[in-house]
């Protein structure tokens, strides 16, 4: 486990990894800097900042990332910008089908631009199975990367500290970035 507070220029020797250019696995919270909760817009540039940092200094040959919430779906547009290979990895058909119009936009931008999309599922989604169907795309993503990534801010819904403390138990490395510190 890695903590990432300070701003410098991060590489695979600072973080201590073992691997270079790791396969990177994204996770991220569903806003990214929310105002209502006290974040501000200056967070969002040091958000970036991090982020950007991070994947420069890291290489990635490979990410997987689920492009759910703002912060994935932010994090698509900068591996898209830093020409960085990614595939999407989809829960299960038409878990995306009721976005809204801003975050339709973006996913569509993320489909055009990633190196693949991965469909684990065919069933569909329902209040029954919902959890299930998120943990199983989770533990694609965490059985598969070398490097896991969490992106987060100063508030953290129940689900995504479930999820940290899943991932703070994950034999290899995993670095929790704190946006809003």
């Amino acid at each position: 486990m890695k903590l990432v507070d300070n701003m410098k220029m991060y590489n695979v020797e600072s973080l201590g990894l073992e691997c270079e250019k790791p396969i990177l696995g994204i996770f991220g919270t569903e806003s990214f800097t929310n105002i209502s909760k006290g974040e501000v817009t200056g967070d969002r540039r040091r958000a970036v900042r991090k982020i950007i940092s991070l994947l420069k200094g890291i290489e990635p040959r490979l990410v997987y990332i689920i492009p759910r919430g703002k912060t994935c779906l932010y994090a698509t547009h900068l591996l898209r910008i830093l020409d960085i290979p990614f595939s999407l990895i989809i829960p299960c058909q038409g878990y995306f089908d009721n976005l809204r119009k801003f975050h339709n936009l973006k996913f569509e931008k993320a489909v055009d631009a990633s190196q693949s999309i991965i469909i684990l599922s065919h069933e569909t989604l329902d209040l029954k199975n919902s959890k299930r169907i998120e943990d199983e795309a989770e533990n694609f993503i965490v059985e598969r990367a070398e490097l896991i990534l969490s992106i987060y801010g100063s508030t953290i819904p129940q689900r995504y500290k479930n999820l940290n403390k899943k991932l703070n138990d994950v034999e290899g490395d995993v670095i929790f970035l704190n946006y809003s510190q």
